[in-house]
């Protein structure tokens, strides 16, 4: 496994373009500030398609997905959720840590 500073909204737009055809009439919001990470990509998005396609699976065709990330000290954190009518649903959160990439603040988001 090779580590890699990325571009952590690069890595997640990829990975969605390549969920396209799973995401089809679905509207998938992403909340985040632009941050680097260490990661290996392709490992990072085989992992973040899998919380993907998860959430997709307990969502009915009208829920919408919402990717949200937040630094964390040391790291940024990126949940999944189902939503319904801009509510989130309870117990659909799934989520994934990366270290931040040297040189990035690790101050929390506020």
């Amino acid at each position: 496994m090779s580590l890699t500073a990325v571009d952590l909204l690069e890595q997640l737009r990829a990975a969605l373009d390549e969920l396209e055809p799973l995401l089809v009439g679905r509207i998938v919001d992403i909340e985040m500030s632009r941050v680097r990470v260490l990661a290996d990509p392709a490992l990072f998005r085989r992992e973040f398609a899998l919380l993907i396609a998860s959430a997709v699976a307990d969502a009915e065709p009208t829920d919408s997905i919402t990717v949200r990330v937040a630094r964390t000290g040391t790291a940024a954190r990126i949940e999944v959720l189902n939503e319904r009518g801009g509510a989130r649903l309870d117990g659909v959160t799934r989520s994934m840590t990366v270290p931040l990439a040297p040189g990035t603040s690790s101050a929390a988001d506020t």
